[in-house]
């Protein structure tokens, strides 16, 4: 910026990481300076969309909503300036026409990147065979590393959150979405076709790059480490598991209303949306049963709800000493609300049962749970409050 001052990505590109640090007052302010600069800079509409402005001036909404801004832009830039009106009217409370910008970002995604839904559960199905032929591992063989933290799920069902809670314990070591796992499975499998006797908890701390040093637990939320549940619970004897999962219609709507550009395409389907969370729930179920010790189903509208208990309940089944730290954690900039001018660290609760905001736009959805007998047993109290 000091070489080259108007240049709108790189003041766009600083917001990104002034909202990573959590000024996002700061943030807001960069953002601003990327679109007085460039007038038709998508991704700072976006980027500004997500905030909650502390500054009365919205004249930048005006530019976004004009026709010209979409003239002469990428498809990938109009993705971007859809989300951003939607995320405005929302915030006006126009939920009818933030639902068709919604549709209008998610079809056009869909066309520049296509779906992965059907990769993912290809992925589901093989992984769950793969881990059931794999025999369970000796207790002797438990080695002296940290107790891995597997927290999995969809994306905004509250992975995040449960990290952060966690890392309240000075024994925690965070490593967020942290891919070590993924790796490590593929060096395994590899070395079992050579005939070696690898040990998948030793490969996992010999390739895990974060600084482990002096730490009890080291704590990930790669969202896909889901796929490894029967791997983690059979081969890596210490590891403890957490399913985070959430209403299913606002777990669909709050990835259906966000720009995930190439990542979790399946999200720009209402349909596909619903088959997989079904899914994703049905095999963590299924793993319950069989590891009903190391896995923990962590319901995100209780602890939204009712914070302290289900903390409580969290923290008891870790086998931790109950502590007031863990109602204060230090949230991240992507889970807090920014409200007046002041920065106040609250678990956001407007998200819970929002959906109903959209009911028109997941039918597709609601159908699909109506119809699964299995899923309405399991989801009844969800499936009643559908109906309403």
């Amino acid at each position: 910026i000091q070489i080259k001052p108007n240049y709108a990505e790189a003041h766009s590109n600083l917001g990104i990481i002034l909202k990573d640090l959590g000024k996002l007052q700061e943030a807001e302010i960069s953002y601003r300076k990327a679109i007085e600069i460039n007038p038709d800079f998508a991704k700072a509409y976006y980027a500004l969309s997500t905030l909650n402005p502390l500054s009365d001036n919205k004249s930048w909404q005006e530019r976004l909503f004009s026709e010209s801004i979409l003239k002469n832009q990428r498809k990938k830039d109009l993705v971007d300036i859809y989300f951003a009106r939607a995320n405005i009217l929302e915030e006006n409370y126009n939920f009818s026409q933030a639902s068709n910008f919604l549709k209008k970002a998610n079809n056009l995604n869909r066309n520049i990147y296509g779906s992965n839904y059907s990769d993912i559960s290809q992925k589901i199905e093989s992984c769950y065979h793969q881990a059931r032929e794999e025999k369970k591992i000796d207790l002797n063989q438990i080695n002296n590393f940290p107790i891995p933290i597997f927290i999995v799920g969809l994306p905004r069902s509250g992975k995040t959150i449960t990290e952060t809670i966690l890392a309240c314990n000075n024994k925690v070591i965070k490593c967020g979405e942290d891919s070590t796992l993924e790796k490590t499975i593929n060096i395994y499998f590899e070395e079992k076709k050579k005939l070696l006797n690898p040990s998948l908890s030793n490969l996992y701390f010999d390739n895990i790059e974060a600084d482990i040093y002096g730490k009890s637990y080291v704590c990930t939320t790669y969202p896909w480490n889901l796929f490894y549940t029967g791997l983690i619970a059979s081969q890596i004897p210490k590891a403890k598991i957490i399913y985070c999962y959430r209403n299913p219609l606002d777990n669909i709507k709050e990835i259906y209303k966000k720009n995930m550009e190439n990542r979790h395409t399946y999200s720009c389907s209402i349909v596909e949306s619903a088959n997989l969370y079904i899914e994703v729930y049905s095999l963590m179920k299924e793993y319950q049963k069989r590891y009903k010790s190391k896995i923990y189903f962590l319901n995100y509208d209780n602890l939204v709800t009712n914070t302290g208990e289900e903390i409580k309940h969290l923290i008891d089944w870790l086998g931790w000493e109950n502590d007031n730290k863990y109602l204060e954690p230090n949230l991240d900039p992507t889970t807090i609300k920014i409200t007046g001018k002041i920065d106040q660290q609250r678990i956001n609760k407007n998200e819970i049962s929002s959906w109903k905001n959209y009911r028109d736009l997941l039918k597709p959805a609601i159908q699909i749970f109506n119809s699964n007998t299995k899923f309405r047993n399991l989801f009844k109290q969800y499936v009643e409050e559908m109906n309403q």
